[in-house]
């Protein structure tokens, strides 16, 4: 909807004959293709009393994307848009929705057996997700639609089965659904509540971990009042953040569309102005330094709390598939390895500075960290390994885990990739 270059794109493949530019294809050689059709605002209410009858009864999963926090008001429609349709909304930390049928036990999505629970609609909207089913429902498009809901209308056919984008804002899609449904109750959203009981049998707590990078992030979601903003900074601070629950009264945002380091201090500094609530910022070393400026700020308010996490260097780039281990100078050229405290910048800046280097100093700044007693801005660098928080981080995934899961991925560094992938497909039943 938007101004701008328009991009045609069609195949222009070798099995089919062209002289001089032209196509001379007959029309039972054209590909199959899927139409996706276009239901918008300002459309007749017949339309939209169809797609209303169409999802009467339906099994609904919706993926409610990074989001603000919704008013009471938006939060009660969606609650009644729950009593017509009953779809089970999946939602995270930064989705900041707190509704009946939101489902969002951490470490799960990626563990879901689609084909087991699968759903006859899948509603995508809102912004990024941290957990990415889509090639899981990819092996289940056969049997499902997906409809997109933007006010931008664009297509974002992830799963590769689309058909339906619904072009208008995300208030007005509820308010129409509820004017138009009736009151329905279907099993599908029990069916989720007995998979997550089975899949998640306790949340974590910070003694599970050595001391580390995630036993820094989850001690303080314990110790987190229960009415605050929480900053996550994007790459490794959110992924963890991620695995933990935290309760619905603390509101989380995440520079999460950049997918980089870019200004999660800058805009945290800002929304901590803005804010007469207790704000704190979860941050990793490189993010801090990349953007330290924004501490040079005749705004700095009282109200600011910033944990720094500092493994000198980016952990993530040695974590999984950006594991760079071969690479003999990749952690200064690859994981921008560095020996730098914040400590001299940030008390000039005028900030109380608090520093850890184990469990016991941790445990003892951290209380001051959080306390509402504490006067004045506050950073607390926390020091630690970075292989130990590779090492930890790693435990996470491990804990949500099955037990046959865990057999797999610990065969995959001790056979040929070949009779591994293999392996995999026959015990997931693929």
């Amino acid at each position: 909807r938007e101004k701008g270059p328009v991009q045609i794109n069609f195949q222009v493949d070798p099995k089919y004959p062209y002289e001089g530019g032209d196509f001379i294809l007959t029309q039972d050689q054209l590909p199959k293709v899927r139409k996706i059709s276009r239901l918008m605002a300002d459309d007749d209410d017949s339309q939209w009393q169809q797609l209303s009858n169409h999802m009467q009864g339906k099994k609904i999963v919706i993926f409610y994307g990074q989001n603000v926090a919704l008013s009471d008001e938006e939060a009660a429609v969606i609650n009644k848009f729950c009593d017509c349709y009953d779809a089970v909304f999946y939602a995270e930390h930064i989705s900041n929705l707190h509704i009946k049928n939101k489902v969002c036990s951490a470490g799960i999505l990626n563990r879901v057996k689609w084909a087991d629970i699968c759903p006859d609609i899948v509603i995508t909207m809102g912004g990024h997700r941290m957990a990415d089913p889509k090639f899981g429902i990819r092996k289940i498009n056969d049997r499902i639609e997906h409809w997109h809901l933007s006010p931008n209308g664009e297509v974002a056919d992830v799963f590769m089965c689309q058909n339906l984008i619904i072009e208008c804002k995300q208030s007005f899609f509820f308010k129409k659904m509820v004017a138009l449904g009736a009151p329905c109750k279907h099993p599908y959203l029990d069916e989720w509540r007995k998979m997550e009981e089975h899949l998640v049998v306790r949340q974590p707590q910070s003694s599970d971990f050595a001391y580390s990078q995630v036993y820094a992030i989850k001690k303080l979601t314990e110790m987190l009042p229960t009415d605050c903003k929480l900053h996550i900074s994007n790459s490794n601070s959110i992924r963890i953040i991620t695995s933990f629950d935290l309760p619905d009264s603390i509101e989380v945002y995440c520079n999460r569309g950049t997918c980089g380091i870019d200004g999660s201090m800058s805009a945290y500094v800002a929304n901590a102005m803005l804010s007469a609530k207790p704000t704190f910022l979860c941050i990793g070393d490189l993010s801090f330094f990349y953007d330290m400026n924004a501490l040079w700020n005749k705004h700095i308010t009282s109200n600011i709390r910033i944990l720094l996490c500092n493994n000198s260097g980016g952990a993530i780039l040695n974590f999984g598939a950006y594991r760079t281990v071969n690479l003999p100078d990749a952690p200064v050229n690859t994981g921008a390895e560095h020996q730098t405290s914040a400590r001299g910048w940030v008390e000039s800046r005028g900030f109380t500075y608090l520093s850890a280097h184990s469990k016991e100093e941790f445990d003892a700044a951290v209380e001051t960290f959080v306390s509402t007693g504490t006067q004045g801005p506050v950073l607390l660098e926390v020091f630690t390994d970075m292989t130990t928080d590779i090492a930890e981080r790693e435990k996470i995934n491990k804990m949500y885990m099955s037990d046959k899961d865990k057999a797999v991925h610990s065969a995959k560094h001790l056979i040929p990739s070949k009779i591994y992938n293999a392996a995999n497909r026959f015990l997931r039943g693929n």
